[in-house]
Order: C-alpha cells, then sequence, then structure tokens
C-alpha cells in the first residue's frame, strides 16, 4: 500500500453488509445481464448491472419459468446497451436462452452493432434459425461456424453458446453438448456494443442463418462475460 491516490476508473461500487458465498461472487463478476421478465417491468435487468432494455412490439406471455417475452413479427424486438465485452475481440463470453418458436423458417435471435438502429461500423447476427429451421451461430466471417439441430416449434428448448480462444465456440441443447468448432478466433468492434434480440438492422457479414425478426417466445435470457462450464449450462437448462 502506498498514500498515492488511485489514477484509473472504477465502475458499480457496492457495499455489503454480509459475508457473499463464492458463487454470488462469481455471479456478480460474470453476469453482464440477465432477463427474467418476471420483474417489475418487462425489461428490467435483474442482474448486477441493472442494464435496462427497451422493448418494441413485444409483450408479455407465458415463460419456461414465470413470465417470458413474446415477439409477434414486424418492429418487434428487445434492445439493450452496454456490452464491453462483447465490443471486445478475443474475450471470452457465454449466452444462455429458453425459446419457445412459433416459427423456425429464419429469424434472428441475438445481434450485434454499434448503433441502435442501424448496423453501423460493425454488426454480427450472432444466434438465429436457418431458412429449414435449424439453430445457428456466427462470430465472424472467418472461423468455423456452427449450424445446429432443427428446432421443434411449440416447445421449449434451452439454447446455450459460449466462447473463449482456448475452446472455440462450443453450442449445448437442453444442458447437453451438441458440437464444439476448437480453438477459433473472435474479432469484435472494439467498442461499446448494442445487442438487439429478436431482430437484425440490417445486413452484416455472410452467416449460415436467414435474417428477420424472430416469431416465438423468449425467457432466462443471460449474456456472460465468460466461458460457461459444461455444469453451468446443465444447471440453467434444469431450473
Amino acid at each position: 500500500l502506498t498514500t498515492s491516490s488511485f489514477n484509473g476508473y472504477i465502475d458499480n461500487l457496492k457495499v455489503t453488509t454480509r459475508a457473499k458465498s463464492a458463487s454470488e461472487i462469481l455471479a456478480a463478476a460474470s453476469i453482464v445481464v440477465y432477463f427474467s421478465f418476471d420483474g417489475s417491468t418487462l425489461s428490467q435487468d435483474m442482474g448486477p448491472n441493472q442494464m435496462n432494455g427497451t422493448i418494441s412490439n413485444a409483450h408479455a406471455a407465458s415463460g419456461r419459468v414465470g413470465q417470458g417475452l413474446s415477439f409477434s413479427g414486424s418492429s418487434s424486438y428487445l434492445q439493450v446497451y452496454g456490452f464491453y465485452q462483447l465490443g471486445q475481440s478475443h474475450k471470452a463470453f457465454s449466452f444462455a436462452v429458453w425459446v419457445y418458436p412459433y416459427s423456425v423458417t429464419g429469424g434472428i435471435l441475438i445481434h450485434k452493432n454499434t448503433l441502435q438502429y442501424s448496423t453501423g461500423t460493425w454488426c454480427q447476427s450472432m444466434m438465429g434459425f436457418t431458412y429449414a429451421g435449424q439453430i445457428a451461430f456466427h462470430v465472424n466471417n472467418v472461423n468455423p461456424q456452427i449450424t445446429g439441430p432443427f428446432i421443434s416449434t411449440l416447445q421449449w428448448t434451452h439454447i446455450a453458446f459460449t466462447y473463449s480462444n482456448t475452446n472455440g465456440q462450443t453450442l449445448y441443447i437442453n444442458g447437453i453438448q451438441y458440437m464444439n468448432t476448437g480453438p477459433t478466433n473472435f474479432y469484435s468492434s472494439n467498442v461499446i456494443d448494442w445487442l438487439t434480440i429478436g431482430y437484425n438492422f440490417g445486413i452484416c457479414a455472410p452467416s449460415p442463418m436467414l435474417g428477420g425478426y424472430y416469431l416465438g417466445v423468449i425467457d432466462e435470457f443471460y449474456v456472460f462475460r465468460r466461458e460457461l462450464s459444461a455444469s453451468d449450462v446443465y444447471s440453467l437448462a434444469n431450473p
């Protein structure tokens, strides 16, 4: 320790008058957003950062756990700003979400871009459906992409996608690993990004998924700033 003042940034400082468990500390350090859709508003982030979103033309519906968010098509999406880690190349991240699609003939579940209502200088449609109804993932136009299994309509399916520079991309369906690419790179915008859930604003680099609006319900949507383990994913898929 020195008597010199700190020169740098801090954020989200909290003082808790009890000893936290290891799992609580890990959650606070690694959950970027968590939308359960069971808060005081549908757009309330129930995670530690309180990065509340904005909703367009989407409404409450019966979820996998409590309420979910139903997307009805035209101009229907959830938007959230503040994703620093997703904007940094080669940094680990994970998505986890329950989906109950009305249709699987295309549609974007997660779209990342640098501007709110347009692609901006960098964009990636990161999770969505192919024209044939397979779940697909896309992190850039160079590395191996993942095209997963066919997803059933009118049925809840838990989908988790993890990335790290060491292990690459891993897809889990209902808590079970489906595919892994092995070590891959991840190139990003190097700015703080927006996420749009349910739609893509503009066409990005080629990907295996068909763009447009997602038709269906989502629930228990998480973004993490770390690569989830197989046991982490299994727990989320078995609430």
